[in-house]
């Protein structure tokens, strides 16, 4: 059966490129394309029209792509809600999350993640339509999960010479400290400090090898406010000191 698929693009380039991709992938019996040139175009469509996947991008006229998601979250909490935007902001990817977007995909669009995104998209609505998926909370819930994890690691990798703690990733997303503790080791292997300590250590590493600052900037740049226990850090997790990793690489 062809899903209804609205997409939301007010610029024609844009949308004439999700229909080539589409075209591309051998995707056009799969879909009815319906295409809203505004957001309060895709507004009144949403509301004439069953929608089974919706496309937006995040900035629009009159409505935005995050508002029409708030919007078409409360007519139906499991519509597969795909987002497209020329603006890598974490806000926005944050906000996504917030309304359980399935993807945040940033322009111009990527043919493999394009892909990758229709094919799990598909596989989802067929899933629904056969009823053979687990009930649709346990579903959302999990995949809800891994889009927490996957945006703490992000915040994590562009935050890391910042104190982080727990409480504040777990507001972040929306989650109690404990639950996103579970779930992020569950996804990682380790847990979020743990991780915390490998992206710094990684980072600090990076910067002994690639530039001439002192072992103690180094060490302050990536996190730590006390000189000792970064060295005593690195010792842990590389085996050897600062110095003697610069000294073996030069």
């Amino acid at each position: 059966m062809a899903y209804n698929m609205l997409i939301a693009e007010d610029e024609k380039n844009e949308y004439d490129l999700v229909i080539f991709l589409l075209q591309k992938l051998n995707l056009t019996d799969a879909f009815n394309v319906f295409h809203a040139s505004n957001g309060k175009q895709a507004l009144e469509i949403l509301n004439r029209t069953p929608v089974d996947v919706l496309l937006t991008d995040i900035e629009m006229p009159f409505v935005s792509g995050l508002d029409l998601a708030k919007k078409a979250r409360e007519n139906n909490k499991e519509l597969p809600i795909l987002f497209f935007s020329c603006y890598d902001n974490f806000s926005y990817a944050k906000t996504a999350l917030s309304v359980g977007a399935c993807n945040y995909m940033l322009k111009p669009l990527d043919p493999g993640e394009f892909e990758e995104t229709m094919d799990s998209t598909l596989k989802l609505l067929d899933k629904t339509n056969q009823k053979k998926e687990l009930p649709p909370i346990d579903r959302f819930d999990s995949d809800g999960g891994k889009r927490s994890v996957e945006l703490v690691k992000r915040y994590i990798k562009a935050n890391y010479n910042k104190d982080i703690s727990l409480n504040s990733l777990a507001e972040m997303v929306y989650l109690n400290t404990s639950y996103l503790s579970t779930i992020f080791k569950a996804e990682t292997g380790c847990g979020i400090n743990k991780y915390i300590k490998n992206i710094r250590m990684e980072k600090a590493k990076e910067m002994l090898l690639t530039t001439n600052m002192k072992i103690s900037d180094i060490g302050f740049s990536v996190g730590f406010r006390n000189d000792s226990y970064f060295v005593k850090s690195f010792r842990d997790h590389f085996g050897k000191t600062p110095e003697k990793v610069r000294n073996m690489e030069s």
